[in-house]
């Protein structure tokens, strides 16, 4: 990896304070330290067991955090060959190959239907439109569980509609990042 890759740290849990790298792709805005920190303590009582999807997954960080927080399962969705291989390395070294799915394809176009995912992580990159969008799809859909959270996080200025029986389950912001877990 290059210079200029991204470096992160995971937080907690069994890989606490690992450092991974990611190349530093277009498009690619990881979750800082402080909102990732928030998000897992809001899903403290949720992620033990829980399979979740890391959308987007750019760096692959929502999704590491969460299964070394206790998750039971990650499945790692991205476009990007790159960022994918970087996510697959990191499974490699933390000997947890067989806690996730990789899959190298467009979040919006993947097929999920076989999951029941509690914990959906959606942070796509800033400049793409599709948030919305994304949102209804997946609340609609069948593979998200009946108690499944979905985390979001979007440039401050866009305004989210839930779909219908979705609300905010606990929100923040920064003066440019809005985030927060949505709950039926």
């Amino acid at each position: 990896m290059s210079p200029t890759d991204i470096r992160l740290r995971i937080i907690a849990g069994q890989w606490r304070r690992r450092v991974i790298r990611s190349p530093a792709l277009e498009g690619i805005r990881p979750t800082t330290d402080r909102i990732r920190e928030t998000l897992f303590n809001w899903l403290a009582p949720h992620i033990v067991g829980a399979r979740c999807c890391d959308a987007f997954a750019g760096t692959g960080i929502l999704g590491l955090e969460a299964l070394s927080r206790g998750a039971e399962h990650c499945t790692f969705i991205d476009n990007s060959a790159k960022a994918m291989s970087a996510i697959q390395s990191h499974l490699l070294d933390f000997s947890a190959n067989n806690k996730a799915s990789c899959l190298i394809e467009r979040a919006e176009q993947a097929v999920l239907a076989k999951e029941s995912i509690d914990v959906l992580f959606l942070d796509p990159p800033f400049d793409s439109n599709g948030l919305q969008d994304m949102i209804s799809h997946c609340c609609k859909s069948n593979f998200l569980a009946n108690e499944a959270l979905i985390y979001v996080e979007y440039n401050v200025s866009c305004k989210l509609d839930l779909p219908e029986g979705w609300s905010w389950y606990r929100e923040g912001s920064t003066q440019r990042i809005a985030y927060g877990l949505l709950a039926r």
